[in-house]
């Protein structure tokens, strides 16, 4: 069984979206972050450079800001998890 909290990023948009799932009966919480679509030629260029072992510095990311209110749920996620024993893990 699980427990779903839903944060979605200060800009309101959809696209950045973070989801909490807590499996109970195995003690851990998973995390699922949405990643950016980008048009099909960035992803091309992405790909090549990829493929041609290049790799930014800083690496690939985009950002997620959070909400005052959000603060709540996370608390709430992470007493949940120092409830749980030490076979508990984030993923």
């Amino acid at each position: 069984m699980t427990n779903d909290s839903i944060i979605i990023c200060q800009c309101h948009s959809a696209e950045h979206q973070i989801i909490f799932r807590e499996f109970k009966d195995d003690k851990f919480i998973s995390m699922e972050v949405h990643l950016n679509k980008l048009p099909i030629l960035k992803r091309i260029r992405y790909a090549l450079k990829y493929i041609f072992g290049h790799q930014s510095k800083y690496g690939a990311f985009a950002e997620f800001i959070f909400k005052p209110e959000d603060a709540e749920i996370l608390q709430n996620l992470t007493n949940r998890l120092k409830q749980t024993d030490d076979k508990a893990t984030i993923h």
